[in-house]
């Protein structure tokens, strides 16, 4: 997460399973985004993770 949003403090990280929203407004604080902005920039981000995740999934079923 630090690679796509490099300002974030490591102290950050446990409210962002907490709170969505607050997490939200941190990201937009601390990258100089709007709320929107900030929103879909992690919509993003969470997306392409969920791909990865399946394609590893997907992979490790086909070689096992």
């Amino acid at each position: 997460m630090k690679r796509r949003f490099p300002n974030l403090d490591d102290s950050a990280m446990p409210f962002l399973k907490a709170d969505r929203q607050r997490f939200e407004s941190y990201l937009a604080d601390r990258h100089d985004l709007t709320m929107v902005e900030a929103r879909e920039e992690l919509d993003d981000f969470l997306m392409v993770e969920n791909l990865a995740r399946e394609a590893f999934d997907y992979r490790s079923r086909a070689e096992g």
